[in-house]
């Protein structure tokens, strides 16, 4: 009570409050009713299959995983020895985000390669799936965990191998999908094409925790941890070390693109918070983004691991590390990890923009600024605003901002909003 009291809005932003807020509530989960016309999202008007052989590519996006529950980003974690040694053969993004604070959104922006708008789903929605046209273009072999949402935004297409078949959503594990999938490639189900292939597991979400009693098995230790999450860390650590190996047998490792990472992070006790579905505070927002190249691509493109990363870039940077440059470029959607000329990476064009991120499912909406130091956010759900400065660790909050910074951030997130609107024709709402 007191802390609402002392930050309290002054002046012209306070008479800004109900305009604001109900601008947010406005366009967030959009109602199906309001039709809005799906956009064919190309990087570059057509893709077609480049000559010579092409690498395999492996994107694993681990349900909530935090990036400080990772030995490559946290010196005290001693339970990820698999990847730690993955990350020392790969490029580590130290500063990587995701867009959207939950599973909703998140998930589906990584196959566009950039935001959208806050509906639950614009139909048919494939027309926006980059991704999709790009593995279907350099004529991969699919193999996908088709999980409750990509049975959605993924084009019907008989040639894909389904891994996890008939297991629910909530039940995906990373040790089992990694079994199932090398079992399939063992058998030569890639039928000699290069094989790409997505899973996202849910062993680490807070609802399977929840669900499977927050064990943790008996003589296991993790000061400093939440301990139910750690434990299950520790074996989809260990199934990615077997998987990591038998690709190594099958002679596919040193030629495949392999992206691990999260859709986005979780609270876990941080100031009483846990979760992420209706937050964006800086634990949901911070994630884990590794990403191994082969030593021939490494060597032609350049990549800058400390600069912002979003997982809006995995779709853009795997078009251009297959000869792929994308042509689409605005504030909308992502931008290549890795690329032929250095000028071409955000890093070095905007070192110091602002990005709009946002939660999956509720109007709280923030900017990431300063190349990541700072993290302002405008919860409408509880008409609160933060000012988080990402510079320290645990992050800190402002304990209030100057109506100068108030109405600078706000109009940053309503022309950020803005500019999705206006890229895929929202048609104003009653």
């Amino acid at each position: 009570v007191l802390r609402d009291l002392l930050t309290r809005p002054r002046g012209a932003a306070s008479r800004d409050d109900s305009a604001f807020y109900r601008y947010l509530q406005e366009r967030t989960n959009i109602p199906r009713s309001v039709r809005i016309d799906p956009v064919d999202v190309r990087f570059v008007p057509v893709v077609s299959s480049s000559p010579g052989p092409k690498p395999n590519v492996f994107i694993f996006v681990i349900d909530s995983l935090r990036r400080d529950y990772l030995s490559p980003y946290n010196p005290a974690v001693s339970f990820t020895p698999a990847i730690g040694a993955f990350a020392r053969d790969s490029v580590v993004f130290t500063n990587a985000f995701t867009r959207y604070g939950g599973t909703g959104l998140s998930e589906p922006s990584i196959w566009v390669g950039g935001m959208l708008p806050h509906q639950q789903y614009m139909t048919p929605v494939y027309p926006l799936n980059a991704l999709q046209k790009l593995v279907e273009g350099e004529n991969y072999r699919s193999f996908v965990s088709i999980d409750t949402i990509l049975r959605m935004i993924l084009k019907p297409d008989p040639s894909t191998v389904e891994i996890d078949r008939g297991v629910l959503t909530h039940d995906l594990k990373l040790e089992r999908s990694l079994a199932d999938l090398v079992s399939r490639l063992r058998r030569g189900e890639a039928q000699g094409q290069p094989v790409f292939a997505y899973a996202q597991p849910q062993d680490l979400h807070i609802s399977t925790i929840t669900r499977e009693g927050a064990s943790v098995p008996a003589g296991e230790s993790y000061p400093g941890f939440y301990a139910p999450y750690a434990s299950r860390l520790k074996r989809a650590d260990a199934g990615f070390g077997e998987f990591l190996s038998a690709l190594r047998e099958l002679g596919m490792y040193d030629n495949s693109i392999i992206v691990l990472t999260s859709d986005h992070g979780d609270s876990l006790g941080e100031d009483g918070r846990w979760g992420h579905a209706y937050t964006i505070f800086p634990e949901v927002l911070k994630v884990p983004l590794i990403v191994h190249v082969p030593a021939t691509l490494k060597s032609r493109f350049a990549s800058n691991p400390a600069g912002m990363a979003f997982l809006t870039d995995i779709t853009p940077t795997l078009y251009s590390l297959l000869g792929h440059e994308p042509e689409l470029r605005n504030d909308v959607f992502g931008r290549p990890l890795f690329a032929a000329r250095p000028r071409d990476l955000r890093a070095a064009e905007r070192a110091d923009g602002n990005f709009l991120v946002v939660s999956s499912y509720g109007p709280v909406y923030g900017i990431l600024g300063g190349n990541g130091r700072s993290l302002y956010i405008a919860d409408s759900v509880n008409y609160t605003e933060y000012l988080f400065d990402l510079t320290v660790y645990p992050e800190v909050s402002s304990p209030a901002l100057s109506d100068e910074q108030r109405v600078a951030y706000r109009e940053l997130v309503r022309s950020s909003v803005d500019s999705i609107h206006a890229f895929y024709h929202v048609p104003s709402q009653p």
